[in-house]
């Protein structure tokens, strides 16, 4: 029996992706090999902002932790969550392992494996179907932790794998254990 041609697909590795010609107004990612390509999501001043304080207060936690430490990633960082087929996307800001950081050389073009935690920031122009794609995408990797932040209301959704996502307002205090040891701050300070 044979497939019909539309129904033929093929699947891309990072290193496919990486070879594509640059396009400064498409945002291309891989979800178990296969391509997706959105129009890039613009960037807000409290977008911005919000990315700046939480790699802040995630880099002050990361001085305080003993050697070997792992590392803070922001702006779009490129992760290989998984291969074969590969699962390649941006992330706002992650915190990878000292194990991960260590084999990642200072010239690679991505992370290859799992951060500890992935933060996506919500755009005005992101869209829904897209941030829960990612999100489904990175939980089904093994990523302990996800934070996704919306600064427009001031709210941040935990995700961990095998529980229920939780909400936090500016009255809340988010605390890091057992994935961010020792970490603590107020969604209050994370928006600041």
């Amino acid at each position: 029996m044979s497939v019909p041609m539309e129904m033929l697909t093929t699947l891309m590795t990072a290193e496919d992706l990486l070879a594509l010609p640059p396009d400064d107004d498409v945002v291309r990612e891989l979800f178990d090999g296969e391509l997706v390509e959105r129009k890039m999501t613009k960037r807000s001043y409290s977008h911005s902002r919000t990315q700046m304080m939480v790699g802040t207060r995630l880099n002050n936690w990361l001085d305080k932790q003993p050697q070997p430490r792992g590392a803070i990633v922001g702006g779009e960082a490129a992760v290989r969550i998984a291969k074969k087929p590969d699962t390649f996307v941006g992330v706002d800001v992650a915190y990878i392992s000292a194990k991960l950081a260590a084999k990642t050389k200072r010239d690679a073009r991505y992370i290859d494996g799992i951060p500890t935690l992935i933060v996506e920031i919500l755009s005005p122009t992101d869209q829904h179907k897209h941030v829960t794609q990612k999100i489904k995408a990175y939980l089904k990797a093994g990523v302990p932790l996800v934070w996704m932040m919306d600064p427009d209301i001031e709210l941040v959704t935990v995700f961990e794998s095998g529980k229920p996502p939780k909400a936090y307002n500016v009255d809340d205090t988010i605390k890091g254990d057992p994935h961010l040891p020792g970490f603590v701050a107020t969604v209050r300070e994370l928006f600041a």
